[in-house]
């Protein structure tokens, strides 16, 4: 366990400073296990999904100044992220996390860095690469049916949080590992108004990077992401193309996923859907028919 960075405080004190800071990232990388670890003083046990945002307060002291730090624990999925947005707004810091188990993960940063910024601009961040303690557990990985193992490197995370003037961090909410560092770096972060470089993504939010995401989910046989990217592509779609002829078939794919195991018939047959979307999206219901499903 690590030594405390600066003094805890009693939940009654009063203080002056009130600091908000939110964690982001993809479903499942651990955010409110961090949040629970800091503001509770033990990680939450077990998934529970977030469901628009948990929130926690913890009240400590650095240099001599008494702060109360506001945690926002923020939904990653996509299908929230019309509800998520809304507590952006007022972060005074941003911790975006990752689980070092799941490339998929990693690679979503950058999105990740482009929604934030573009509704509350560069702020104080924090790169943190969680689930270190799990490649060392011996607990199975579902999706490949073999024991967890480290999917990104130490180095890369630092290196997108170097790219970036952000700090890197590896954590375990289980078993507290730099969980308190990350927040007394963030801490001091704001104090010096220290705050991330901007970050310009062509491709953020387009229908081609809908496409490459989803099939990078399917490719990876992520399946607990294929929703969620389904969803993200629909979006994209519709900002290009509101008439397209292709949106009912993404809307019934996207309502008969939450009744169905993902297989590999299941999957031949998205394949093939991705396919017929990526021809036709274009076209709109005016001059063309709309797409049915299989």
């Amino acid at each position: 366990m690590n030594e405390f960075p600066y003094k805890l405080l009693d939940k009654n004190m009063p203080v002056k400073k009130f600091v908000k800071f939110i964690i982001i990232g993809d479903g499942f990388v651990g955010k409110t296990g961090i949040t629970s670890s800091f503001c509770e003083g033990f990680p939450s046990c077990g998934y529970q999904m977030t469901i628009g945002v948990n929130f926690g307060v913890r009240k400590i002291s650095v240099n001599g100044n008494l702060y109360a730090i506001q945690l926002w624990d923020i939904a990653g999925q996509e299908r929230f992220r019309i509800f998520r947005t809304q507590y952006y707004e007022g972060a005074h810091g941003v911790i975006l996390v990752y689980d070092i188990t799941n490339r998929l993960t990693f690679l979503d940063l950058e999105n990740w860095v482009c929604e934030f910024q573009e509704y509350i601009g560069t702020k104080p961040l924090i790169i943190a690469g969680n689930k270190v303690d799990l490649p060392e557990s011996g607990q199975i990985n579902p999706k490949t049916g073999r024991p967890y193992e480290r999917e990104v490197e130490q180095d890369e995370g630092r290196e997108f949080a170097k790219s970036l003037d952000a700090a890197f961090y590896e954590t375990s909410a289980l078993k507290n590992i730099n969980i308190d560092l990350i927040f007394a770096n963030l801490l001091n972060f704001y104090e010096k108004n220290q705050v991330c470089r901007r970050f310009e993504l062509q491709t953020y939010n387009t229908v081609e990077a809908g496409f490459t995401n989803l099939g990078r989910v399917i490719l990876n046989d992520d399946y607990h992401k294929i929703y969620d990217a389904i969803i993200k592509l629909k979006h994209s779609i519709f900002s290009k193309n509101p008439y397209s002829i292709v949106l009912g078939n993404i809307s019934e794919w996207i309502s008969n996923l939450q009744a169905k195991q993902v297989d590999k018939d299941l999957k031949e047959k998205l394949i093939h859907s991705m396919v017929v979307w990526r021809n036709y999206h274009l076209q709109s219901l005016q001059n063309g028919h709309i797409v049915r499903s299989l």
